[in-house]
């Protein structure tokens, strides 16, 4: 009895002092709400489609790589397989769907031949390049997995972005500028329109499979028009607002948890329209010291009627418009921040000539749109393989920890 009530006495202590944090009082009500979830973060993106046909899912830093161990293991499943099948992707121009589509539905002989005609792909797949890593491998596994199905059940990938300039009229500022003039509309509506496009397409058909993943960047996923206090720009249109309207009550988004621009910009040489703001935790941290405390690292569940989605979207902080139940249907919390790392470069990219190529490619980039001078000589540094953590993430978490700090 005695050893009983000592048991009882620590498990109290341990307790106590577990949730004893200095300021506990605001982390209290994401705790309790934590406690009660235990869905995973696969499970409850697939369940989506059960009631879904389109499920838009927010990704996070373009380079960033554990999200499409998660985007894989979703994509792989069975219910994926046999009920959705389709993926859009925000990455990529429509001027190589034809080529997405055969890489990764083909069966090459060996394992040399596949990576070539993948390379081939990819020094393509984005005008005048894309550097980011996880696609790449993204591509590879999708191979991989359709070699093992059959023709009515293989994944298919469809990328929406904007037409490239066509191969080999791009040879000058002026080409290049000339191409921005003959092609000027809105990215969203644009992206929208091919996916619409080509899901209706599907709708229509004779396929059993009509559902979709579509993977946007950011605001491109909410669904609702958006406002810039900052340049006084309203309603800008999000190609998640364009889909939740057009497949009205058949859609939902996901945001995928990540980080919280601040209004700090880390890369002011570049032009503005390809600046990116210094990043912190969202909420402060609070979210994160939420689920630190309750150490789950894998978890989804919907924005309404919880703390989580009464809070401002501060993922957005051109405007106090929203707050995040009000953009996303759903949260997925998937590994804590000091597990993600990015990557960027592809294995062999500037071999073959490619160097020269993408040099040219470049330099008239840089000409138009300004930004660092490009220096043929650090292209192989540049965009060699590598890995690394958030730029500020030391700064993270020390902005986490203090939520946790016992008195």
């Amino acid at each position: 009895m005695k050893k009983a009530f000592l048991l009882l006495a620590l498990f109290i202590f341990l307790n106590n002092y577990l949730f004893s944090q200095e300021i506990k009082l605001e982390l209290v009500k994401y705790v309790d709400y934590l406690k009660l979830q235990n869905t995973n973060a696969k499970d409850y993106i697939i369940n989506l489609w059960k009631k879904y046909d389109v499920v838009i899912l927010c990704e996070r830093n373009h380079g960033e790589m554990t999200q499409y161990d998660l985007i894989y293991e979703i994509v792989k499943s069975d219910y994926f397989v046999n009920n959705v099948g389709n993926i859009f992707t925000e990455v990529g121009t429509v001027s190589k769907q034809n080529d997405v589509l055969q890489f990764i539905t083909t069966k090459y002989p060996n394992r040399n031949i596949k990576e070539k005609k993948l390379l081939e792909l990819y020094r393509n797949i984005q005008w005048p390049c894309w550097e980011k890593s996880n696609l790449y491998f993204f591509l590879n596994n999708l191979n991989t997995l359709n070699y093992k199905l059959n023709n009515e059940k293989k994944v298919r990938l469809f990328v929406s972005g904007e037409k490239d300039p066509v191969p080999g009229t791009i040879n000058t500022k002026e080409n290049y500028k000339t191409f921005l003039d003959n092609n000027k509309l809105d990215r969203d509506s644009l992206m929208a329109g091919n996916i619409i496009k080509v899901f209706d397409s599907i709708i229509y058909s004779n396929s059993l499979r009509k559902k979709c993943l579509v993977i946007m960047n950011y605001r491109h996923a909410f669904s609702k028009p958006i406002n810039s206090e900052i340049d006084n720009r309203f309603n800008i249109t999000n190609v998640g607002t364009i889909l939740f309207e057009h497949y009205e009550g058949k859609t939902a988004n996901v945001y995928l948890n990540s980080l919280a621009p601040t209004p700090l910009i880390c890369d002011e040489n570049k032009n503005v329209i390809f600046q990116d703001n210094v990043q912190t935790a969202i909420q402060s941290g609070k979210w994160d010291a939420s689920f630190k405390i309750i150490k789950k690292e894998n978890l989804g569940f919907d924005f309404q009627n919880n703390p989580f989605g009464n809070d401002s979207l501060d993922i957005w902080i051109r405007s106090k418009q929203y707050k995040y139940k009000d953009v996303f249907t759903g949260f997925v919390f998937y590994l804590p921040l000091e597990k993600h790392f990015e990557a960027f470069g592809i294995p062999h990219y500037l071999n073959d000539g490619f160097e020269d190529e993408l040099y040219k490619r470049l330099k008239i980039f840089q000409e138009v749109y300004g930004g660092n001078e490009v220096y043929k000589n650090k292209l192989k540094a540049d965009y060699k393989f590598s890995k690394s953590k958030y730029d500020e993430i030391k700064e993270i978490k020390i902005k986490i920890n203090k939520w946790i700090t016992t008195n």
